[in-house]
């Protein structure tokens, strides 16, 4: 019940309030902050004067860094929480940005003008 409790708190808040240009424009996203460490760590590691093979080595670590970055994160959030209701809706309003249901489903709709690919 409480990962699911968690999940369906984030999708309420997500839908009620997406992500707020303000807030964006102050913090960011979790996504761009995801974005700009995989630019930084791409930048270090993916040089070209590397051979192929290297180049695919370092990129598989970095995928398994970043990717192990989030699971360690959202695994010490949960473990930091005590179990009881709070703690699911905390973890469903910590987890609302990174739902983004509502931006999914609206950038698309936002950018399918502008797009000759997508139009």
């Amino acid at each position: 019940m409480g990962f699911t409790g968690a999940m369906a708190v984030a999708m309420m808040v997500e839908a009620v309030l997406g992500w707020p240009n303000g807030l964006f424009a102050r913090v960011g996203h979790p996504v761009t902050w995801l974005g700009r460490l995989i630019k930084i760590l791409d930048i270090s590691f993916n040089r070209t004067i590397d051979p192929p093979a290297v180049r695919r080595i370092a990129g598989a670590a970095v995928a398994l860094f970043v990717i192990g970055l989030s699971a360690g994160i959202g695994w010490a959030v949960q473990v930091a929480l005590a179990f009881e209701w709070g703690r699911i809706v905390l973890l469903g309003i910590l987890a609302w940005p990174l739902v983004a249901l509502r931006s999914l489903y609206m950038w698309p709709l936002l950018l399918t003008p502008c797009n000759p690919v997508i139009s």
